[in-house]
């Protein structure tokens, strides 16, 4: 697989992107992307980067954005979670690659990982839901318990960590649920001042009040509102 990473990451340009795309405007971050679906799972790559997500729920990727102790506090955090049944992505494999000077990468190294969902499943994501009716309040209420409990062991980490947290966060948009129940994914880079990062939550708790309220799905604010002060709120 790491062969063909590389050979992706070679062939990317932002010329091919442009025709992929059609020509139309988009995001100048994710715009880059272009994909390619196999019977086994789908392949991602843009300049710098390349992953495959297997169906099987295992996920390769090489990248020349990384920082050295993600995967140190990556299993951390799932020795952690373990001990109070939260469940996240587990990591497989991590390790950095000399791969030469090319016009699509920032820098000659660059950092291969291999990880895979908790049951094997890719899982369901949060726009789903949404599509198939499932986010009322008790949607909502569980998913602020379930980031309760992942703030809370996040927390009790941060003395290995220098006090910075996880810059992906845990919104709805890292959150799938299997066959078994929910899940946490894409836990990277530990560069956020740990307040920083829990003050981010409750900006985007309001986006995603807002999301609702504006495309008429009815939630309970205050409810939502008192359980948010009795979890999150704690947590400073």
């Amino acid at each position: 697989m790491l062969d063909i990473l590389k050979e992706k990451i070679l062939s990317w340009s932002i010329e091919h992107a442009n025709v992929f795309h059609n020509n139309v405007v988009r995001d100048s971050r994710e715009g880059k992307y272009m994909w390619e679906h196999t019977p086994d799972g789908i392949f991602l790559k843009r300049n710098g980067s390349s992953h495959f997500i297997g169906f099987n729920g295992v996920i390769y990727k090489l990248t020349d954005q990384f920082e050295n102790h993600d995967f140190i506090m990556h299993q951390r955090l799932v020795d952690a979670c373990s001990k109070v049944n939260v469940r996240i992505d587990i990591p497989l494999e991590y390790k950095f690659i000399e791969f030469g000077s090319h016009k699509n990468i920032t820098q000659s190294k660059l950092l291969y990982t291999v990880v895979k969902r908790p049951n094997n499943e890719l899982g369901q994501d949060y726009l789903t839901d949404i599509l198939e009716g499932k986010v009322d309040t008790d949607y909502i209420l569980d998913y602020i318990e379930q980031t309760n409990q992942i703030i809370s062991v996040v927390k009790s980490l941060l003395q290995y960590s220098k006090g910075l947290a996880p810059c992906c966060r845990f919104t709805v948009f890292h959150r799938n649920h299997d066959s078994l129940g929910y899940f946490w994914y894409d836990i990277k880079k530990w560069l956020m001042p740990y307040n920083e990062f829990l003050d981010m939550h409750f900006d985007d708790l309001r986006i995603i009040l807002g999301y609702l309220k504006l495309h008429n799905i009815i939630v309970d604010e205050d409810k939502i509102k008192q359980l948010v002060d009795r979890t999150w709120a704690q947590n400073y």
